[in-house]
């Protein structure tokens, strides 16, 4: 089942946050559970947090933030900031189901533009093509350096 996230699933999440954070490059910066949750509350907060329930156990999510487009405050823009399905459920359709699931949660918040990201080290090829297939274009690439 995939629904919108709620208060008692954040713990869980927050667990699976660190299982797609060690799929990052920020490795030399310790995984905060404590950050985590507090994003992941102002993400609920903002009606932009969905999960993947399969048999009562939450095994994935994707969650974002909203704000106003920095060139048009009558825009609102919006940024998945982790989306994460546990290895053993991302063949079939799970993740590309939590993905419109959240694609209209967005919808419903009131966003205009939103944005989906991929991880390197997480097959970003065949993430690219899910995009693309789903009507998003390539806008930028992201680099970061760890100071």
């Amino acid at each position: 089942m995939i629904r919108r996230a709620e208060q008692k699933d954040i713990e869980r999440c927050v667990e699976l946050g660190h299982h797609f954070y060690k799929q990052t490059a920020y490795g030399q910066v310790p995984y905060c559970y404590e950050s985590a949750s507090i994003t992941m509350n102002l993400s609920l907060d903002q009606g932009l947090f969905a999960v993947l329930e399969v048999d009562g156990i939450v095994e994935g999510f994707i969650l974002g933030l909203m704000s106003p487009m920095i060139f048009n405050r009558n825009v609102n823009v919006g940024a998945e900031l982790a989306w994460w399905v546990q290895p053993e459920y991302r063949k079939g359709r799970y993740g590309i189901d939590l993905l419109k699931f959240m694609e209209q949660l967005a919808q419903d918040e009131g966003v205009n533009i939103w944005s989906m990201m991929s991880l390197e080290a997480v097959e970003p090829e065949k993430i690219e093509t899910i995009y693309k297939r789903m009507g998003y274009t390539k806008s930028e690439n992201t680099f970061m350096r760890i100071f």
